[in-house]
């Protein structure tokens, strides 16, 4: 499915000058959120999909496409959760969100709008979130000069091997070449800078959603108790959605933290990471029955 989509101009975010691409024209919205190291270009397969019935936004977080950079030392998983937030609001003109669909880093930025005073979205799913960190990454993770540096000859290499590639080549998610029949094209603006992926990689492999949410569960559930259930705020839907085979979002913790959220849990068989792109068919009925 083809859709094209159109670059929207909202106003800065606190002085980041944030990229939106916008698909579709419904009155409900729904915002998706990329991961680690990616950018809007993620979602060239599920926007579409989406746009025939919703109004589709997807960002470029801060380093990542053609966002700008922020200084390093603000280059927070907090920070960006506050964006997302923010940018939410914006687009929702503050009465909360149709859905959020974030994955990997930006399925923990998702579950993140828990925490928003108000409202931010009606429904979130989170795919294939680190839940708990990426445990056998941690030792490497924690060299960020070193991971920086990595990721540096990687996008020399990418952008040498685009250079030499004929037309009848694409790119993959990894940045080798891939046969027309995948159909998946990966442009320039789909990588961060080194530096700033280094640091966000660090905070992903160390950050445990666990301990952030529990707290919110404790709060949520204070505040509930000392008010009449008829004036309670409605609270959003969470889904929690991951490949059968992910290698960075462990299916016990993803079991955990929907019984803790009482969530929704879906597991695409057959997948990796990105399911909704490895196994469109068997991915988008499940967002799309859930969205609705």
């Amino acid at each position: 499915m083809e859709t094209s989509h159109i670059d929207v101009e909202v106003p800065p975010i606190g002085k980041v000058s944030v990229f939106v691409r916008r698909w579709g024209g419904d009155t409900r919205k729904v915002l998706l959120v990329h991961g680690w190291m990616d950018s809007s270009r993620r979602w060239h397969r599920l926007a579409p999909y989406l746009a025939s019935q919703y109004e589709v936004w997807a960002l470029d977080l801060p380093g990542c496409g053609h966002t700008p950079l922020i200084p390093q030392r603000h280059a927070t998983l907090k920070l960006y959760a506050e964006i997302v937030t923010s940018l939410s609001e914006q687009i929702s003109e503050g009465n909360g969100l149709h859905g959020v669909i974030g994955h990997s880093m930006g399925g923990i930025l998702s579950l993140l709008l828990l925490r928003a005073p108000r409202l931010a979205a009606k429904r979130i799913i989170a795919c294939g979130p680190p839940i708990e960190g990426v445990h056998y990454l941690k030792p490497l993770a924690n060299r960020t000069r070193f991971v920086a540096t990595c990721l540096s000859v990687f996008q020399a290499f990418r952008a040498g091997i685009r250079k030499l590639s004929s037309e009848r080549i694409t790119l993959g998610a990894h940045g080798m070449p891939e046969f027309p029949k995948h159909r998946r094209r990966m442009l320039p603006d789909a990588y961060a800078d080194a530096l700033t992926a280094a640091i966000l990689l660090k905070q992903t492999c160390n950050y445990n959603l666990f301990g952030e949410l529990d707290i919110l569960h404790k709060e949520v559930s204070r505040e509930l108790a000392s008010v009449d259930s008829g004036l309670r705020c409605p609270e959003s839907a969470t889904f929690i959605l991951r490949g059968q085979h992910d290698p960075f979002c462990s299916r016990h913790a993803a079991i955990q933290l929907a019984e803790m959220l009482g969530s929704l849990f879906h597991e695409v068989p057959g997948c990796l990471h990105v399911p909704f792109v490895e196994r469109p068919s068997l991915t988008y009925p499940v967002l799309k029955e859930f969205l609705d």
